[in-house]
C-alpha cells in the first residue's frame, strides 16, 4: 500500500469515529426536564392612590370607562410614571364592562375610585397593573 493510500484510509478511519463518538454521545445525553413559567415568576412593588373616572361612554360591546391615576408616591422607574395619562378600566379578562357592571360599583364620570398602581421590580409579566380594592374586576356576573 502507498504511503498516500495509507494516509486516506487513517483519515476516513478518523473521520468515521469521529461521527460514532458523537452519535453515541448525543444519544446518550437525556434532556434537561424543562419547567417553564410563562410570564414568571414575577415580583410587584404597590403604590396607592385614586382612579379617577373621567369618561363613560357606551359602545357596541359595553362602556369605555377611561381613568386617571393619581399616586400617593411618585414610582421611581420610569416606565411606570402613569401620573396624568389617561387608561382604560377593562375587566381582567379584558372585556369592556357593561351597565350592570357599572350600576353595581357607582362608576360613572367623576367619580373617585380607591387604586393601586402595581409596578414590576422582577420577571417578566406585566409591567403596570391598576388594582381597584373596591372594584372585582373578576365580577363576570354583573357584567352579563
Amino acid at each position: 500500500m502507498t504511503k498516500r493510500r495509507m494516509v486516506f484510509v487513517l483519515n476516513r478511519l478518523c473521520m468515521f469515529f469521529a461521527v460514532v463518538l458523537m452519535s453515541v454521545s448525543c444519544a446518550e445525553t437525556k434532556p434537561p426536564e424543562i419547567r417553564r413559567v410563562v410570564g414568571g415568576p414575577c415580583s410587584y412593588e404597590s403604590y396607592p392612590g385614586k382612579a379617577e373616572v373621567v369618561s363613560v361612554k357606551k359602545g357596541d360591546d359595553g362602556y369605555d370607562v377611561k381613568f386617571v391615576f393619581h399616586s400617593e408616591k411618585t414610582p421611581p422607574e420610569t416606565y411606570a410614571r402613569v401620573e396624568g395619562k389617561t387608561h382604560r378600566l377593562l375587566l381582567i379578562e379584558g372585556s369592556r364592562p357593561r351597565a350592570g357592571f357599572l350600576k353595581k360599583y357607582g362608576i360613572e364620570t367623576g367619580k373617585v375610585l380607591p387604586c393601586n398602581l402595581d409596578v414590576i421590580v422582577k420577571g417578566t409579566c406585566t409591567p403596570v397593573l391598576f388594582k381597584f380594592p373596591t372594584v372585582d374586576l373578576t365580577d363576570y356576573e354583573a357584567n352579563r
